[in-house]
């Protein structure tokens, strides 16, 4: 499925990482700007422009930018001269759409756009500053005469004042003739702004140059102080609940020369790390054969069957699985009876069926049908782990959501895309930081599957990239600060870790949980006279132990412990090679992945100091239709 959808994706990046230039079919003759600046930092602007069509047009729009440096714009008070129009939303600006859809111009025309801006409070507490671009970078035609007249409400160091010209960046001060009167300055272009090319006033001012200002200008503001703050403080409320509720009691290992006693290797694997996997179903069929139940056959299969496919096995049954677990005794007879003949049935019978029954088997486990009345975490810890994850996400949500607010500018449009951007990232996060968490308890698997781990987080990855990319090329006017970025990470990634250790293990759970690891540690590190006195008591000890080693990890270790004490092949297992602990642990190993590949596979689907030229508030830019 993955590859299939690649090259699709492939091309939605390519489009994503493409920029587009129209073809413009008019030229702007004259562009006139007066501008008002008030003592709260907001703006009245009448701006004057005398188009040439060159082609018929209905008209032209006019991109104003709805916000600078992540803040929320104020723009109202829209009027027009000249021709009907729209008010519009179109990524990160407003667009005011002029022109008669029914009728066409052609030749000179004339606009006349008046509308006030509010900056209000820019955050900076060292300086207030007039940044503004007179002419911003978006328009994709060339602007032969620009004559601009800005009033300031008050005095202002004019030896500050500093204009720049050009492309976005650009730092270029010549080409603009201007003086200043009073607290007037006024201007004019001595040469054509090319497309793309921009007109910005830099002008430092004292702090508190400007009075009265507004902190919020709309829902971005407020989404942005939200987000800004949501981190550090969900961060301190779950560190404060896992000190206090989260903490689990402390673990005693104790020396185990056997498994828990009524723990099935299933439900073992289960209470050592939280988690039921394919593993954990696949070794209660050597479980069963260990017990008798069944007998577990190698199929001679060789070449390209056998690399595509894996290994194939017969299991036959011995007798019927009853006083048991429901998990075990449905498993059992859904394998025989409803993929088999009743008497035996060959695993590639199972591929793309029996994973229904392998999740099922890992549900009823994960909700301790199998454990009676004994649960792995407190039922309060459980609660409060799951509201503490969701406030570890919630500034994922806040972020997604404030950008797709930003590429929209409806406020509720984005509520289900950044719900579903912050639910991938949840369980990409939740599938990773489990990972790590139980890469020491079951190392030897870890290692087996940190590969096909990756390559399941490689297709979220790119779906992360391509909203990166979404919100990257919707935003041009947002800043992204890489620091800011990687704090809010770290931080997500500590609050949701935190999160998941506020699961606290029940009494019971800790118990065994002390039992198993101590079991576990014995199988790593007993010593080889150990092993001969417990095969001399039980010649099928290995055999015994087996299943658990599986689910625990420790198989190869296990091997190279008994080297040269196991001398024969269990009876319930044929295979086609010569037996050494080694040669049999290597097959065993290869039968577990292979069977708990097909057990759990399923049918594929269908496919501010000088400034520089473009860097400052307003501006933006337009085009015809």
């Amino acid at each position: 499925m993955f590859r299939s959808n690649f090259k699709y994706i492939l091309m939605l990046l390519l489009v994503l990482s493409m920029g587009a230039y129209g073809q413009e079919y008019f030229t702007i003759e004259d562009y006139i700007v007066d501008v008002k600046v008030n003592e709260n930092n907001s703006y009245n602007i009448k701006e004057e422009l005398f188009v040439n069509f060159d082609a018929e047009r209905h008209g032209i729009y006019r991109d104003i930018p709805a916000t600078y440096n992540g803040k929320n714009v104020k723009i109202d008070n829209i009027t027009v001269k000249g021709a009907p129009f729209k008010k519009l939303r179109s990524g990160n600006n407003t667009r005011i759409k002029i022109g008669d859809p029914y009728r066409f111009v052609l030749g000179e025309k004339k606009y006349v756009i008046s509308y006030d801006y509010t900056v209000g409070d820019d955050g900076n507490k060292k300086m207030d500053e007039f940044y503004y671009n007179i002419i911003g970078d978006r328009w994709d035609t060339t602007i032969k005469k620009v004559k601009f007249t800005i009033e300031m409400p008050s005095d202002f160091d004019k030896s500050k004042v500093n204009f720049t010209s050009g492309i976005r960046g650009s730092t270029d001060s010549s080409g603009i003739d201007y003086s200043i009167e009073g607290n007037t300055i006024s201007g004019e272009t001595l040469k054509p702004l090319g497309p793309r090319e921009a007109l910005t006033i830099a002008l430092p001012l004292p702090e508190g140059y400007y009075r009265n200002t507004s902190k919020f200008n709309g829902p971005l503001d407020v989404l942005s102080y939200l987000k800004k703050w949501a981190g550090a403080l969900f961060l301190t409320i779950i560190s404060f609940v896992w000190f206090f509720f989260g903490r689990d009691r402390r673990i005693v290992e104790t020396v185990e020369f056997f498994p828990p006693e009524g723990i099935t290797p299933a439900e073992a694997g289960y209470m050592i790390d939280g988690t039921v996997d394919t593993k954990d179903v696949t070794s209660l069929l050597f479980y069963w054969a260990e017990k008798g139940y069944i007998e577990i056959e190698e199929k001679d299969s060789h070449g390209m069957v056998e690399m595509l496919l894996g290994k194939d096995y017969t299991f036959r049954k011995l007798k019927d699985r009853k006083d048991a677990p429901y998990y075990e005794t449905m498993m059992f007879y859904e394998l025989f009876y409803k993929y088999g003949d009743g008497e035996k049935v060959r695993l590639s019978s199972l591929r793309n069926n029996f994973y229904k029954i392998t999740n099922k088997v890992k549900s009823i486990i994960k909700k301790h049908k199998a454990l009676k009345t004994q649960t792995l975490y407190t039922n309060t810890s459980k609660n409060l782990s799951a509201i503490m994850k969701a406030l570890a996400i919630l500034p994922v949500f806040l972020e997604s959501y404030t950008r797709f607010y930003l590429l929209t500018g409806d406020l509720y449009i984005g509520l289900p895309f950044a719900g579903a951007v912050s639910l991938l990232i949840y369980g990409v996060t939740e599938k990773t930081v489990k990972f790590i968490m139980n890469f020491e308890v079951k190392r030897e698997d870890m290692k087996l599957r940190l590969t096909r781990k990756l390559m399941n987080i490689i297709p979220f990855l790119i779906i992360i990239f391509v909203f990166f990319n979404i919100f990257r090329i919707a935003n041009l006017g947002a800043v992204f600060n890489i620091v800011e970025f990687i704090i809010k990470a770290i931080v997500f990634v500590i609050s949701f870790t935190l999160a998941e250790f506020t699961l606290k293990r029940t009494e019971y759970s800790t118990e065994v949980l002390g039992k198993l690891k101590g079991f576990r540690n014995f199988l790593i590190h007993a010593e080889k006279d150990r092993l001969e006195k417990l095969v001399k008591k039980n010649p099928q000890y290995y055999y015994n132990i087996l299943p658990y080693a599986i689910v625990l990890g420790v198989t190869n270790v296990w091997a190279d412990k008994f080297d040269g004490i196991a001398s024969k092949p269990p009876s319930w297992y044929r295979g086609y090679r010569g037996f050494t602990t080694h040669s049999f642990i290597r097959e065993i190993n290869q039968s577990v992945r292979s069977i708990g590949s097909t057990m759990s596979s399923r049918p594929g689907s269908s496919s501010s100091s000088g400034g520089s030229s473009g860097g400052g508030s307003g501006g933006g830019g337009g085009g015809s239709w």
